[in-house]
């Protein structure tokens, strides 16, 4: 009984301590917000360092036939660079949603978690 009990407590606190991967969500009208939630993360896009603001680069996924392909987005790439979104930040920035007419729609946006893993964060499904 002792060793189930031990077993339990340490399955729980382990569920608890679990960091908190980034969110992604957006509205029907392409506005999004990028929570970081507890940890740092590196992301590539525009920013603008004095007012904090600006895009990472992202991607769209449109379902067709039942599954996620990816729709991607045209970026020039001049003045981008890596910018970092520190834990409990959150970064609200704007997509061109509008101009692909296929729905469902979401948007894909890649960052480097603080390991330096290459990871995605997909936002919720826009019908």
């Amino acid at each position: 009984m002792k060793l189930l009990m031990s077993l339990l407590l340490v399955c729980t606190c382990s569920v608890l301590s679990a960091a908190t991967a980034p969110s992604l969500s957006v509205d029907k009208s392409g506005k999004c917000v990028l929570n970081a939630h507890d940890a740092d993360i590196k992301l590539y896009g525009y920013i603008n360092e004095k007012t904090k603001s600006g895009s990472p680069f992202f991607s769209f996924e449109v379902k067709k036939d039942g599954k996620w392909q990816s729709e991607m987005v045209g970026w020039c790439g001049t003045g981008a660079g890596s910018f970092g979104l520190a834990k409990k930040q959150e970064l609200k920035f704007s997509t061109h949603m509008s101009n692909v007419k296929t729905r469902p729609i979401r948007v894909v946006v890649n960052y480097t978690d603080a390991k330096g893993k290459k990871q995605q964060v997909v936002s919720n499904e826009i019908k």
